[in-house]
């Protein structure tokens, strides 16, 4: 039974299922695959891939990189090959952005088009900070969508998917229907899940975009926030939480400061927070009320540390023991030495010369560099092959 939605064009070869699904052969050389839900996928003769959903909602593929999404509540989004890209909400509202940075935006009750970078006078009147606002304009919106160059091809693309061109005296072809309908219906279900991640990931970059620029705007017009937690509060605690509860909260300025204060086996005290500045204020309250940009130095509790007393391009050639008391001297406490059993059982001018150290894995380190004391120092040196 043909599809009735369908228009049918001349030269094509068709074939009907009773419950409204087929296939169709273009003339053009394409093919179209219809489910009897109304779903189906176009690969059109100018290499144009079309993708349709029971729902209305689908995507397009176009020859020239573009790509155009839609879902089913009527928004979505179209990526131009030049790079410019186009956002429309269900309720007739949108922008395009351009590849310059600039964007623009129209609303649902008109057609007007207006600019999306905002006149700064009132908050600073300076040329200098309306060039800042393009800039970052521009930043916060190549950076967090920078996957996204949309292109609106609006002759490509239907209405929705029952809009499909088809011959109205079709030449019949025969398919072996359980094998190619499974086939179909496997990939319809590939290109759902596509869909959806795809869907995914552009409320993630919304949401991601949103924040951007809320945060720019705060930068911009140097809002006050209140702060998360008392000085207190902080005293204490993993420094990873106080530094999330004040990023959370919205503050920009935010530094981390190990106090260098502790044995390598006391774990109880590692990472504790020592003390909170906020403007060089070690004293506030959870009420207080700061600038978003004001500084803040989160000082917490670390493993002592020390210099390291030799460095690796002077190791080389001196006496184990030599190597061996002097990292234990600096106050280092996982100090190993490897012999490597290298050399034959006679008397040999290389025995206890040290090869290499290494430092946390690494080879490569100055004089006087301050480590952990907990650091695992590993020293190889020549030996004499016991049997």
């Amino acid at each position: 039974m043909r599809n009735k939605n369908h228009h049918y064009h001349k030269g094509d070869r068709e074939t009907w299922y009773s419950d409204g699904s087929g296939y169709v052969s273009r003339a053009d050389g394409g093919r179209e695959s219809w489910y009897s839900d109304g779903s189906g996928y176009v690969t059109r003769g100018d290499g144009t891939r079309e993708t349709w959903y029971s729902d209305g909602s689908g995507y397009v593929h176009f020859p020239d990189g573009g790509r155009k999404v839609k879902y089913s509540d009527g928004s979505g989004y179209s990526n131009y090959s030049d790079g410019r890209r186009k956002v429309w909400n269900s309720d007739g509202s949108g922008y395009v952005d351009y590849p310059n940075g600039k964007r623009k935006y129209w609303d649902s009750s008109s057609n007007d088009h207006y600019d999306s970078t905002p006149d700064l006078s009132g908050i600073g009147g300076s040329i200098a900070s309306w060039l800042t606002m393009r800039v970052v304009s521009h930043v916060v919106n190549r950076v967090i969508d920078s996957n996204f160059s949309d292109y609106d091809h609006s002759d490509y693309m239907p209405s929705s998917h029952s809009k499909i061109h088809i011959h109205s005296n079709p030449v019949p072809i025969y398919y072996d229907d359980a094998k190619s309908k499974e086939e179909q219906a496997e990939r319809h279900r590939q290109q759902l899940r596509e869909l959806e991640l795809q869907r995914q990931q552009e409320a993630i970059r919304k949401a991601r975009r949103k924040a951007a620029w809320k945060k720019f705007w705060n930068v911009v017009l140097r809002k006050k926030l209140e702060i998360p937690l008392s000085s207190d509060e902080c005293k204490g605690k993993q420094y990873e939480d106080v530094v999330n509860a004040f990023t959370n909260a919205g503050f920009v300025r935010i530094l981390t400061k190990p106090v260098d204060d502790l044995r390598a086996d006391n774990n109880l005290l590692k990472g504790r927070v020592v003390s909170v500045s906020v403007k060089k204020s070690t004293e506030f309250d959870a009420s207080n009320r700061y600038r978003i940009t004001s500084p803040i130095i989160v000082s917490y509790h670390d493993v002592h540390k020390s210099r390291v007393p030799i460095a690796s391009r002077e190791v080389k050639k001196n006496d184990i023991d030599y190597v061996v008391s002097s990292f234990k001297t600096a106050g280092f406490l996982n100090v190993e030495a490897i012999p490597l059993n290298d050399l034959k059982p006679k008397k040999n001018k290389r025995n206890g010369k040290v090869v290499s150290v290494s430092i946390n894995g690494s080879k490569k380190y100055s004089r006087r560099k301050k480590l952990r004391i907990d650091s695992n120092i590993q020293i190889k040196y020549h030996s004499i092959k016991t049997t």
